[in-house]
C-alpha cells in the first residue's frame, strides 16, 4: 500500500477544502444577517431620495416612502429628470446621512436586488419618517410590486 498523493490530486483536495470553506463562510454571515437585521453600517453614498450604498457595498432602498426619480431608468417613469422635487430629497438625505453610521433593520429584497429596509440614525430618528415630515417624499406601501 502507497501512501503517496499525485500533485494533481493534491490540488483538487485542497482547491475543494478551499470552496466548502468559502460557502461555509457564506452560508454562516447569510445566517447572522437574518439573526441580527438591525446592525450598524456607516452611508458611502446617497444615490437618490429613497436609496443609498453602504460602505460595505450594500443598495439599500429606504422603507415605506417614494421619492421622485433624480435619474431616469424606472418603470413607467418617462421624465421630464430629475422629477420635480427629485434634488431636493436627495439633497435632505444626503445631508442627514452621508457619511454617517445608521442603523440598518433589513427587511428583505426588492426586484432591483436593493435591501429593503429602515435606517435610523444615532439619536433614534427614522429616515423614512424625517424625509416625509418634511413632505420631501410620498408614503409608499406597496399592493403588489415594489416601484
Amino acid at each position: 500500500m502507497s501512501f503517496y498523493e499525485s500533485p494533481r490530486r493534491r490540488w483538487k483536495r485542497r482547491g475543494l477544502l478551499a470552496l466548502a470553506l468559502v460557502l461555509a463562510g457564506l452560508v454562516t454571515y447569510r445566517a447572522w444577517h437574518r439573526l441580527n437585521p438591525a446592525l450598524p453600517g456607516t452611508v458611502s453614498r446617497v444615490i437618490d431620495g429613497d436609496t443609498v450604498r453602504m460602505g460595505n457595498g450594500e443598495r439599500i432602498r429606504l422603507l415605506d416612502i417614494d421619492a421622485p426619480e433624480l435619474h431616469p431608468g424606472r418603470v413607467g417613469h418617462d421624465g421630464p429628470f430629475p422629477e420635480p422635487g427629485a434634488v431636493e430629497a436627495y439633497k435632505a438625505l444626503r445631508e442627514m446621512c452621508e457619511g454617517r453610521v445608521v442603523r440598518v433593520e433589513r427587511h428583505g429584497r426588492d426586484r432591483y436586488g436593493r435591501t429593503l429596509a429602515k435606517l435610523y440614525l444615532p439619536d433614534g430618528t427614522d429616515l423614512s419618517e424625517a424625509l416625509l415630515r418634511r413632505g420631501l417624499v410620498e408614503p409608499y406601501h406597496p399592493s403588489g410590486g415594489e416601484p
